[in-house]
């Protein structure tokens, strides 16, 4: 294993971005995300490639993700979808057709080389949230597909960066979401600040008032950013 340092904290996908392409000159066929904050089913990655390799039209591969805490818990079979109308995703908690799987999780992401060849790297003005929805929206664009290999099993425990509670978690989410629905939705200012409102909303109802001038640091930063 190589340990690469890069001098400064890159964020997920600049991070990514350095291991992918230090991965693909070392002549990588395959590229797999793993969180570190994950433990792995033994065929965890053989049946990850196993998929990948069942349809050359096929780009992302996602694991069926289980929680650490709660080992039968689904926590997103592969990834999720973006509901536009209320600004937020959701991850998918049971096995359904790809067809509703708009994006996968960067937890467990396994991509072919032929695709980070054509499509590219991260966008790494994401630093941390959003990016891999952000992927795999730009892949289904360009006409590939997604796909989920359910004996590929892992158990995450989640948000291990920066912790379950931390306001941090919220500025670095609502700055990725104001970028990400700058780039994809028809209407970025409705669907972002729909989003927005409703989270302000909730952390409001709860008295954490570091939470919500959190979320609103993450979602103008990010906005202005993104423009």
């Amino acid at each position: 294993m190589d340990l690469i340092e890069t001098g400064k904290n890159l964020g997920f996908a600049g991070g990514c971005n350095v291991g992918i392409v230090h991965s693909l000159a070392q002549g990588a066929d395959y590229i797999w995300l793993l969180n570190n904050d994950t433990t792995v089913h033994h065929a965890a990655l053989q049946s990850l490639v196993e998929v990948a390799e069942s349809d050359c039209r096929i780009g992302a591969v996602g694991s069926a993700i289980y929680s650490a805490d709660n080992p039968q818990r689904l926590e997103a079979w592969g990834g999720g979808y973006v509901n536009f109308w209320l600004g937020r995703s959701r991850h998918i908690l049971k096995p359904v057709s790809v067809k509703k799987i708009q994006f996968i999780t960067g937890a467990s992401l396994l991509l072919p080389r032929k695709v980070m060849e054509t499509q590219g790297l991260f966008d790494d003005g994401f630093f941390m949230y959003w990016e891999d929805a952000d992927y795999c929206f730009r892949l289904r664009r360009a006409g590939w597909r997604l796909a989920v290999a359910g004996q590929s099993k892992v158990w995450h425990k989640g948000s291990a960066s920066v912790g379950h509670t931390s306001a941090l978690m919220d500025t670095y989410f609502n700055a990725s979401a104001a970028r990400f629905f700058e780039k994809h939705a028809r209407t970025p200012v409705v669907c972002l600040w729909t989003g927005v409102g409703l989270r302000l909303a909730k952390r409001a109802i709860a008295g954490d008032w570091d939470k919500v001038r959190a979320v609103w640091a993450g979602v103008s930063g990010g906005w202005v950013a993104g423009r």
